[in-house]
Formats: structure tokens, sequence, C-alpha cells
């Protein structure tokens, strides 16, 4: 599904093995219809724009510190639209640049072509690879969630949070909410009882449902 470009410092082995740990279709949107076990959160409740992000970055950054504990970097799939590798590379490495975060080493993926609504046509969506010191969390985690409040000149690029052992993904799709994927079936059971309340109740009946019959260890 994927090819590594030249200038990758993650053998090909190891990306396999990390995208092995979540299933073929963890990357396709979104994450929680896509992936049976995954939980959805609600992030902010209301208030003014200010008071949504604060409040969503808030919450997401307590879910990631629980998810990632004891880990000290994380895995970035990063994903936008551009008319190539280079156009799409520069857009990502201009907005780590606009954070102060320097210029990642870009571990390039490709897949088949795939078009959005709001693009010209031709336009493809590039996935891109990288890691992050974990302190970087909470730049980048502000960057999601105020996706759409049009705070930063270069927009940010969607990203998934992985651990880089595999098994755990984190993606604020925006301010609203936020999907987070553990494979261990008891892990995602603690962040569902010890989350609840958090839990969209949009969706809770599902997630109530796969894990009917299920007790925190």
């Amino acid at each position: 599904m994927f090819t590594i470009y030249e200038g990758s410092s993650l053998s090909e082995g190891d990306l396999k093995e990390l995208f092995k740990s979540f299933g073929k279709d963890f990357i396709e949107l979104p994450v929680f219809y896509n992936n049976p076990g995954c939980l959805r959160f609600e992030l902010s409740t209301g208030g003014t724009h200010v008071d949504m992000a604060l409040e969503a970055h808030s919450k997401a950054m307590a879910l990631v510190n629980r998810l990632f504990e004891g880990e000290t970097s994380i895995a970035l799939l990063l994903w936008t639209w551009g008319r190539s590798r280079l156009h799409a590379g520069l857009f990502i490495k201009r907005f780590f640049v606009s954070q102060g975060l320097g210029l990642p080493k870009l571990k390039f993926l490709s897949q088949s072509q795939q078009m959005d609504d709001n693009c010209d046509e031709d336009y493809n969506r590039f996935e891109t690879l990288v890691s992050f010191p974990l302190t970087a969390m909470r730049t980048l985690l502000w960057s999601q969630v105020t996706r759409d409040f049009g705070i930063y000149s270069v927009p940010a690029p969607n990203m998934y949070f992985m651990s880089l052992s595999g098994g755990k993904l984190f993606w604020a799709y925006d301010d609203r909410g936020a999907d987070l994927l553990a494979k261990d079936r008891d892990l995602a059971l603690h962040f569902k009882n010890s989350f609840d309340e958090w839990l969209l109740n949009y969706d809770r009946t599902e997630m109530d449902k796969y894990y009917s019959g299920s007790s925190a260890t």
C-alpha cells in the first residue's frame, strides 16, 4: 500500500510493522468508523473560540499524556494535498518552521490517488511520517484543535499521533473531538472508563456495545 521514498530514517520493515499494528484501514477517515473498538471523545463544549480552543487543548493533552505515558518520542503521520511530493513537502516544512520546531526529516509515503471535494482535480493526497520528542506535543496539538479558527498564516496539516512501538493512535480532528485507538483492549477499556464523561454521546451506544461484558483490569 505504501512506498518508502529515499531519505527515510526508518527502515521499510519498521514502517510495515508500525502500520501492521493498527490494521489495514486505520488510515481511512474517520478513524472511529473504520476501526472497531476506537473511542471518540468530545473536546470542546461551547463558549467563545478561545474557550473552545483552551478546553479542547486541555482535554487532548490529558488523553495523550496518559496514552503515551513513559514514551519519549512519538511518530506523526501527516497528510496534506498537493500537486507533487515537492509541493506537499514544502507546505509541511513551512508549517513546522512557523511553529519553531525546525525542519523535520520527512519520510514520504505514497498512497493511491485520492481526491478531496475541496481540492483541484490535479491535487493528490500525500502522507509523510516524522518522529518528534513528546515535548513537542503541546504545540502540535494546539495546531490541531485550532485548525478551523484561522489563527495561523500557515495552515496545519492533519496529524495522527502514534506510538513508535505501534498499537496506539490519537487523532484530534478539530476542536470538537478526537478519536483514540488502542489495539490493546484492556488499555482501550481503561480510557473508556477513566474518561467516560468525555465520550461523545452521539456515538456512545456503539462504544458501549463493543465493550459490553468487558471489565477493567
